[in-house]
């Protein structure tokens, strides 16, 4: 079964998406950071670097944004090869001066402007629609050749000669009167575009994407989901609006969520998210991977563990790394991690066994929306893949780094805090009845829990006939929260 889990705080929507009731990817949009991600600009180009091969433009921004090129005088290659089953190619030469229509792939990063693609891509939730080239691609996790080749002969004979489009997997759910209505939809989009585009002056946004809550759905939903829990009446109603628009039937699918506990940690999601803050994974059985991410690459090692060795050890070891593959498959999606990734497997000498070995590790990396590429197991057990990243770390919207440890650890952010000490108090309030707990934290803390929490501290207070008064204290560490009884006159808890 998969679900879709949606929370709304006052400074950011969390998106958590569990399959077979496993926690896989977590998305977070932060409202005080606007993302550019999709938005269309006509831009100039300020200047070409050959060292580094990009050129740079004025979008309007700060910063100047980044355009990759293949080649130091201004030539640009776009292959589409890796998540369709066509192959697509196109090129152009730019200059210093130019003027060209560009499409932002990635946000500002610390100290680094925005990326962009000068080949523009307009996503439904069933297409992606590709101005300039003509051709009908389809999602490689869509396997039905029916399908396909139904899907394809009705856009061949819809599309425009000078447009492209690519099904993505959520098509499989929708008839084929939606997806021509939506690729015209997008036409028109794309048309209005081209209108504005003579009449523009550089910089000038031409496009922008769509509400933060419409646009993780679309790019979350796929074949097979089956539930999706929000605890906003506002993003409710928002996601129940445009399901109806593009003309799926989802009302019975997705629910007000509207328990006494926040929705991260009824469904223990906030377990799942302490977990991925640490390096080590513990597998069945005593098996573990450990995962350490440095500026250049990470590095992730299978460890066999305690697991008993009374088997034949090739056919242990086999199982072990085949049983890694699949939690490593999970942890790349849930901590997007990208860049390069070197996985050191437990030696195993059959050729055979590292066949399969890799066909089951490619197997769980077709779950991931994200692009991947995978080498051949060496004979030394280490495989090489690439992953491009989808966004910033999901990690940094919970915890800071540790600054006594130069980053090595970290401490809880003021909501991860917060919710943590909900599920406490959740856990631990009748033993508290008719007693006033005293709650001690540092300010940001406090104010981050009067802000998102207080509605489910609330209830928990009236279930117990109790009393929690939260109050700010300096003497406090960072990242911690000391909890106080009257009644005992002790501390009875610290949650960090």
């Amino acid at each position: 079964m998969n679900e879709l889990f949606v929370t709304k705080n006052e400074d950011n929507i969390v998106i958590a998406v569990k399959e077979k009731g496993k926690l896989v990817e977590v998305v977070v949009e932060d409202f005080n950071k606007v993302s550019l991600i999709g938005n269309i600009y006509k831009a100039k180009i300020q200047h070409l670097s050959s060292g580094i091969q990009a050129a740079f433009l004025d979008i309007g921004e700060k910063k100047k944004a980044l355009l990759p090129l293949n080649t130091p005088d201004g030539r640009i290659k776009f292959e589409l090869i890796s998540d369709i089953d066509e192959e697509v190619h196109q090129e152009m030469i730019i200059k210093a001066g130019d003027e060209i229509l560009v499409q932002v792939v990635r946000d500002e990063i610390n100290e680094k402007g925005a990326k962009l693609t000068s080949f523009i891509s307009i996503a439904g939730n069933f297409l992606v629609l590709l101005p300039n080239v003509h051709f009908v691609g389809v999602s490689k996790q869509i396997r039905d050749r029916d399908f396909k080749s139904s899907i394809k002969s009705m856009l061949y004979s819809t599309i425009e000669p000078n447009v492209g489009v690519i099904v993505r997997t959520a098509a499989l759910d929708a008839t084929h009167a939606i997806i021509k209505r939506e690729y015209f939809e997008l036409l028109k989009i794309w048309k209005r575009i081209s209108a504005n585009i003579d009449k523009s002056i550089s910089p000038t946004l031409l496009y922008k994407e769509t509400t933060v809550s419409k646009k993780l759905i679309r790019d979350l939903m796929k074949k097979g989901i089956e539930h999706i829990y929000v605890d906003s009446k506002e993003i409710y109603h928002d996601i129940l609006e445009y399901f109806s628009y593009i003309g799926i039937n989802m009302k019975k699918k997705v629910h007000l969520f509207q328990f006494k506990i926040p929705i991260l940690a009824y469904y223990e999601i906030d377990r799942e998210l302490e977990k991925m803050f640490k390096p080590e994974v513990y597998l069945k059985g005593g098996a573990s991977i450990v995962i350490e991410t440095t500026e250049a690459l990470t590095a992730i090692d299978v460890n066999s563990g305690k697991i008993s060795r009374s088997r034949d050890n090739d056919s242990l070891i086999k199982d072990i790394n085949i049983m890694a593959a699949e939690e490593i498959a999970r942890q790349l999606r849930l901590r997007d991690i990208g860049g390069i990734i070197v996985i050191d497997f437990i030696d195993m000498s059959d050729e055979l066994s590292k066949k399969e070995l890799l066909s089951q590790l490619k197997k769980h990396l077709k779950n991931d929306r994200s692009t991947t590429k995978t080498l051949k197991v060496s004979q030394f057990g280490l495989v090489e893949m690439t992953r491009k990243k989808i966004g910033p770390s999901v990690i940094h919207y919970f915890i800071n780094k540790c600054d006594c440890c130069d980053g090595r650890g970290y401490t809880p952010k003021p909501f991860y805090i917060g919710l943590k000490f909900v599920r406490w108090l959740k856990e631990n309030g009748k033993n508290y009845s008719d007693d006033t707990l005293i709650v001690n934290a540092q300010e940001n803390v406090v104010n981050s829990i009067r802000k998102n929490l207080m509605r489910y501290i609330e209830t928990v207070m009236k279930e117990n006939r109790m009393n929690v008064k939260i109050q700010v204290s300096d003497s406090i560490k960072n990242g911690i929260c000391e909890i106080y009884s009257v009644n005992k006159v002790e501390r009875v808890a610290t949650v960090n």
